[in-house]
């Protein structure tokens, strides 16, 4: 089958994202999406496809679903491939990203600035924030720990790599622990694991300072602190992820048997958590589901203003959800905190739940309405 694009003319609308084209991408049949109001809020029932055009913003910008690792799964039923295209302007440029995928074929990309290859550097990274994210205080730290690392490679640039060493010694350590690799590569790769180990564990540790004093700062710059008097206190911990009575290798050595009997690692940098408390007692336990979500979209945005001052392109936050488990006084404190970012700003809504929040803000948001 022939690839075809569909390429956009753009504005000088000073602007990172202006326009969306989706066709055969899950619900959508084929769909134009005007993005060049600079915040914009997508609204609509469940089942109008919200979600599917994050997602599709997410692939174009990151070439990543979060909802699905079988990028098939986007693909329209009844449709053979779907095209996305993703059209905006970075220094005057105009920039393109656009991704076909059949359901045969690997998803191709061509991503564009001016009439030259586009670099990852010249799009804006996107910050993609789900209802699961936003259960990050009170739910499993694979939540936390996706966050911390997620935001740590934008920061500290080799921290990803250290990070990629270490995940490939411990893929090939627990395959030796199974009984799937000759015993003497048990040996060659829980030293491969504990060298690897070391050096993230000590990138790790330096990005966590700097993630504190980031957050801690903005927080006391923030310009609603009247409303923020519940999270006086806060504290960041962070869990290494084994003990710290015991360097790497000794703890290594300390856990083999145990380790050997169940068949995998049971401690490392891989299980890092962070430990958020108000006051010294956990803020799950203190904290009402709407002030979490508040502080959690508080530490995306504080730590993604962080991210901007090494991206030139910036950032573009979307948001899924923003009225869910919101009342109107938490909710008008995020917006206003998201409006004096210089990043664009995309969130969608249930339709019905913001007709009584803050309409005053939201009217300053472009609404984009979609039904099923």
């Amino acid at each position: 089958m022939t690839q075809r694009f569909i390429y956009f003319s753009v504005t000088d609308y000073e602007m990172a994202l202006q326009t969306l084209y989706l066709k055969d991408f899950r619900l959508f049949n084929q769909k134009k999406i005007d993005l060049s109001g600079n915040n914009t809020i997508i609204v609509g029932d469940n089942g109008s496809g919200k979600t599917s055009v994050l997602e599709a913003i997410n692939i174009l910008l990151d070439g990543t679903s979060h909802r699905t690792k079988e990028i098939k799964e986007c693909v329209r039923e009844g449709g053979g491939e779907f095209q996305i295209a993703l059209n905006g302007r970075f220094n005057q440029e105009l920039i393109s990203s656009k991704a076909v995928k059949a359901l045969d074929k690997r998803i191709s990309f061509i991503k564009k600035k001016g009439l030259l290859p586009g670099k990852a550097k010249d799009f804006p990274i996107p910050s993609l924030i789900l209802a699961s994210h936003l259960r990050m205080i009170e739910g499993e730290p694979e939540l936390r720990r996706a966050f911390f690392n997620k935001t740590m490679f934008h920061v500290e640039q080799s921290s990803k790599e250290s990070y990629l060493k270490y995940q490939r010694a411990l893929i090939q350590r627990n395959k030796a622990l199974k009984g799937r690799l000759p015993e003497k590569e048990l040996i060659i790769w829980t030293n491969n694991l504990r060298d690897a180990g070391l050096e993230l564990n000590k990138k790790n540790l330096l990005y966590f300072v700097r993630l504190e004093e980031t957050i801690q700062a903005s927080l006391k710059e923030t310009k609603n602190r009247e409303n923020l008097t519940f999270l006086e206190g806060l504290e960041l911990q962070f869990n290494q992820g084994w003990s710290r009575e015991l360097e790497f290798g000794a703890f290594l050595n300390e856990t083999f048997d145990k380790d050997k009997a169940l068949g995998f690692t049971g401690g490392g940098p891989h299980r890092l958590d962070l430990i958020i408390s108000i006051g010294k007692k956990r803020a799950k336990s203190l904290l009402s589901r709407g002030q979490q979500k508040l502080l959690i979209l508080l530490l995306f945005i504080n730590i993604y203003s962080l991210i901007n001052k090494y991206h030139l392109a910036g950032l573009v936050f979307l948001i899924d959800d923003i009225t869910s488990e919101m009342d109107e006084e938490n909710l008008s404190v995020i917006l206003k905190e998201l409006k004096s970012l210089k990043s664009q700003i995309i969130l969608t809504a249930l339709d019905g739940k913001i007709a009584n929040k803050t309409s005053n803000l939201l009217d300053e948001f472009t609404h984009i309405m979609l039904s099923k």
